[in-house]
């Protein structure tokens, strides 16, 4: 994939993806954590697919590239809920940029942020089901995992589905908490 991002941005060439991709394949964050099943390497190869079809859809008029952005992002939400708002941001800096340049960018990044967010709704509709509250992608919400990662450590621990009591200043927000796990 970095390979065919790469030789779609510098067509005349071949050696500026050959070069890309060999940096990618010899670098030692990329060697050490793709033999281990974390979420990050599925995660990286899902931004990079989301790259791939980005620059098909600024290279091109068709709407396809779009709408399989679109999805890759959705599916990069919900592998990693921390990308929540990134397919706004993204379609906002692209908008904001290239609105000179590229007459339908704005009705494309509008595409782009409504497949993105059709991939998701299933897991949101199956959420509030589930929960009787609108809950996005998770039920720690989009910046969830950030704060929880801050907070728990060996001396706190308490088990995969308690969150500890140090946690939170509120004990009626600490059971709301505990009664979604």
């Amino acid at each position: 994939l970095v390979f065919a991002i790469t030789r779609q941005i510098f067509p005349r060439s071949n050696w500026p993806a050959i070069l890309s991709a060999a940096l990618y394949a010899f670098s030692v964050y990329n060697i050490f954590y793709t033999r281990a099943i974390l979420s990050e390497s599925v995660t990286a190869f899902l931004v990079t697919l989301l790259v791939f079809f980005l620059v098909g859809g600024l290279s091109g008029p068709r709407i396809f590239w779009w709408v399989l952005a679109g999805v890759t992002a959705g599916i990069t939400i919900l592998c990693r809920p921390e990308y929540f708002l990134f397919p706004i941001f993204l379609a906002a800096g692209l908008s904001f940029f290239l609105i000179k340049k590229e007459p339908f960018i704005v009705k494309k990044t509008a595409i782009f942020i409504l497949f993105a967010f059709l991939t998701v709704s299933p897991w949101t509709v199956r959420n509030y089901r589930a929960f009787h509250q609108l809950i996005p992608v998770t039920a720690t919400g989009a910046w969830g995992n950030f704060y929880l990662g801050m907070i728990i450590n060996k001396s706190n621990w308490s088990g995969w589905e308690k969150l500890p009591d140090s946690a939170f200043t509120d004990p009626v927000e600490r059971d709301k908490a505990n009664k979604l796990y």
